[in-house]
């Protein structure tokens, strides 16, 4: 293939992939649980800036357990979820990892299990 071909396809494939504040459906402020194409997480969103949801009060769920229980009843810690790791700092999660998310209008998990 021709060089000037492979940087143009490159050019608009990173360009479709682009999501921008306008585009993303979460929403500042507000508790999300979130599911990435690596981990889940819970957290309130403080911004959306660029590719990247900014969380605040974020923990890293790395086992939901029965993950239908744990949204419902909003008790990541008290049920089934084995595996819970607050990032104390917040963190950035890249939109395009992105694969579901749920409102989460429960206290977050703030307690390392």
């Amino acid at each position: 293939m021709d060089s000037k071909l492979i940087t143009k396809l490159l050019e608009l494939a990173v360009q479709d992939s682009v999501k921008t504040n306008e585009e993303c459906a979460l929403e500042a402020g507000k508790n999300y649980f979130i599911r990435t194409v690596s981990f889940f997480y819970t957290g309130k969103v403080r911004e959306i800036k660029g590719n990247f949801v900014i969380l605040d009060d974020v923990a890293c769920i790395l086992d939901t357990g029965r993950l239908s229980e744990s949204i419902k009843e909003g008790k990541l810690e008290k049920l089934s979820a084995s595996e819970i790791e607050p990032l104390p700092n917040g963190t950035g999660i890249n939109i395009a990892g992105i694969t579901d998310f749920s409102p989460f209008g429960f206290e977050l998990p703030s307690k390392v299990k």
